[in-house]
């Protein structure tokens, strides 16, 4: 079962041993959400191993005020509290 949480900023889903946090700034848009996740995943499926148990970026500069700033984090070792909904 597919389990998704949304509030303002914050996006929690997961799905089996999988989990996957994501925060969103309110100055961007879900264009750049979905181009960035398209690209993590591309990036992510070129690697020719396994994907790493913990993943985790973000999108920020020194200039970036907390509204301009997208971050990632994926973990498929099931030891997530929200994976034990």
């Amino acid at each position: 079962m597919l389990m998704i949480i949304v509030t303002e900023s914050f996006l929690f889903a997961w799905h089996k041993e999988t989990t996957a946090y994501i925060y969103i700034g309110t100055t961007i848009g879900k264009p750049i959400v979905l181009s960035v996740i398209q690209k993590l995943t591309t990036h992510l499926g070129n690697l020719g191993s396994p994907v790493p148990s913990r993943t985790v970026a973000q999108l920020q500069n020194i200039e970036r005020k907390p509204e301009a700033i997208f971050g990632i984090a994926i973990d498929t070792t099931g030891t997530s509290q929200l994976s034990r909904i």
